[in-house]
C-alpha cells in the first residue's frame, strides 16, 4: 500500500509481522499492514457490537481509503491465542486544512474575521505525519478492544500504549516516521484507566461530545415519540413535515447507490466542507463499497424531489445501537424544506420501528440533535508528540486551534 501526500505517492515497506513484541508479562503483539494476513486472528476477537472494529467495515475502507490515508493493525496475544485488536490509521496531518473559519464568523465583525485569518495562518504551520489509533472518520471509542474474559482494563490501556510506542518506532526504522500519536475518544467512563498513558507522556483532550438518543421502550411507534414530546417541539416537528410535503423519501439499493455515486459524494462533501473542522473525506466508492458489503445493515435513504436529489442520509446496524452515518443536503433545499431536521427525526422512526434501544448521531450540531431528544456523551483524547516542546504546548495549542461552538442544551420531553 502506499500513502500519500499532496498527490505524492510515498512507499512505505510493511513492518516485520512474523515477530511476537512483549508488552507484558502475559500479553505481546503483533503488526500487521494489510487485513489479509491479521484477518484470521481479528475475526476471532472482534467484538460483537462494534460494528467499527469488524472486519466486513474495515475492508470497506481498505478498499476506498480516503485519500492519503494508510492502515497498521496490532493483534495481541496470550501465548497464541489473540486476546486483543487495535486499529490504527496512517495519517499526514495540516491543521490548516482541516479547520474551515465558518461564513457567520468571517461575516460577524472584523474583529472575528482578523482572529480566524490569524489562527488560520497559525494552523497552515501545524503539519506532521500521525499515527492515529481510532477512525478519524467517525466518533466514538472504535481503536481498540480486549477480551474482557482474559484482559483486565489495567492491563489493556498499559499494553496498548507501549504496542503504539513500539509501532512508532518500528515504522521509523522502515523509514516512516510518525511525528505524533493519537488515541481516540475514550468514553468519560473509561477515563479512570488513562493513567499509565499519561505517565508516559501523552497529553488529555476533550474535544465535542458525541450525541446518543436513548429510545424508550414505551414508544411502540413514531406517534408514541410525537406524543412524548412538549408542545413547543411537537409544533416545531409538524411544521417541518409540512415543509417538506412535497419531498419524497425512497431507500436506495445497491444498484441505484452505484448508479448516483457522484451525486451523493457531490452532496456530502456540501456538508463536509462547511464543517469547521475535518481531518479527512470519504474515499471514492465508499458509500457502495459499504452497501455491497454488509447488505441490509447498511442503508441509503434519498430524499428527492421528482427525480431531483435533495440530499441523503446513510444508517448502520450497530447490534442495539442504530448509528447514524453519513449525509449530504442541498444547502438551499435545506433551508427551504428543513431536511436536516426531517432526517433526524427519520432516523428516529427507523430507530423505533426496527426496534434499537438508541441512536448515535456523533459530533456537529449538537443543538439541533437534542432538540429531538440527543444527549452528550464525553469523550476524551490522548495525543503524545515527539517533539517534546511541542508536546508540552499541546494544550494551549489546541484551545487556540480548536474552533469555538456555543450551543444550548434542549430538553424536548414533556
Amino acid at each position: 500500500m502506499n500513502f500519500c501526500k499532496a498527490g505524492v505517492a510515498l512507499a512505505i515497506p510493511a513492518p516485520t509481522r512474523s515477530l511476537f513484541n512483549e508488552v507484558s508479562s502475559t500479553l505481546s503483539f503483533r503488526i500487521h499492514r494489510d487485513l489479509a494476513s491479521a484477518a484470521t486472528d481479528w475475526k476471532k476477537v472482534e467484538p460483537a457490537d462494534n460494528r467499527f472494529l469488524q472486519l466486513d467495515y474495515l475492508r470497506v475502507l481498505e478498499e476506498h481509503p480516503p485519500q492519503g490515508m494508510d492502515f497498521v493493525y496490532l493483534l495481541f496475544y496470550q501465548g497464541d491465542e489473540p486476546v486483543g485488536i487495535a486499529y490504527c490509521q496512517l495519517l499526514d496531518f495540516n491543521a490548516g486544512r482541516s479547520l474551515q473559519p465558518s461564513a457567520e464568523v468571517l461575516r460577524s465583525n472584523r474583529w472575528e474575521a482578523w482572529k480566524s485569518w490569524f489562527r488560520q495562518l497559525v494552523a497552515q504551520r501545524v503539519e506532521f505525519r500521525m499515527l492515529i489509533c481510532g477512525n478519524a472518520l467517525l466518533t466514538g471509542p472504535n481503536g481498540f478492544y480486549f477480551r474482557p474474559d482474559l484482559v483486565g482494563q489495567e492491563e489493556a490501556f498499559r499494553s496498548l500504549e507501549k504496542a503504539l510506542s513500539r509501532t512508532e518506532s518500528l515504522l521509523e526504522e522502515e523509514g516512516y516516521a510518525p511525528g505524533a500519536v493519537l488515541i481516540k475518544d475514550v468514553p468519560f467512563e473509561q477515563r479512570s484507566r488513562t493513567k499509565a498513558w499519561k505517565k508516559q507522556g501523552l497529553q488529555e483532550i476533550e474535544f465535542l461530545p458525541s450525541m446518543y438518543m436513548p429510545l424508550d421502550r414505551s414508544w411502540r411507534t413514531f406517534d408514541d415519540y410525537l406524543g412524548a414530546l412538549s408542545s413547543k417541539y411537537r409544533v416545531r416537528a409538524r411544521r417541518a413535515f409540512r415543509l417538506s410535503d412535497d419531498v419524497c423519501c425512497r431507500e436506495w439499493d445497491l444498484e441505484t447507490i452505484r448508479a448516483r455515486e457522484d451525486d451523493l459524494q457531490r452532496l456530502y462533501c456540501e456538508v463536509v466542507d462547511r464543517a469547521e473542522f475535518n481531518m479527512v473525506h470519504l474515499g471514492e466508492g465508499y458509500f457502495s463499497g459499504l452497501k455491497e458489503r454488509l447488505g441490509e445493515q447498511y442503508r441509503c435513504y434519498a430524499y428527492c424531489e421528482q427525480e431531483r436529489l435533495l440530499g441523503f442520509f446513510t444508517t448502520l446496524d450497530n447490534g442495539e445501537e442504530l448509528e447514524a452515518h453519513f449525509l449530504g443536503f442541498d444547502p438551499t433545499e435545506n433551508t427551504r424544506q428543513q431536511l436536516y431536521l426531517n432526517m433526524l427525526f427519520d432516523m428516529v422512526r427507523l430507530g423505533i420501528e426496527q426496534g434499537y434501544r438508541r441512536i448515535h448521531f456523533a459530533r456537529t450540531a449538537m443543538e439541533i440533535k437534542s432538540s429531538v431528544g440527543a444527549v452528550p456523551q464525553r469523550l476524551f483524547s490522548y495525543f503524545r508528540h515527539r517533539n517534546w516542546l511541542s508536546n508540552r504546548m499541546l494544550g494551549i495549542l489546541n484551545g487556540f486551534l480548536e474552533p469555538a461552538v456555543e450551543w444550548q442544551p434542549r430538553h424536548p420531553f414533556k
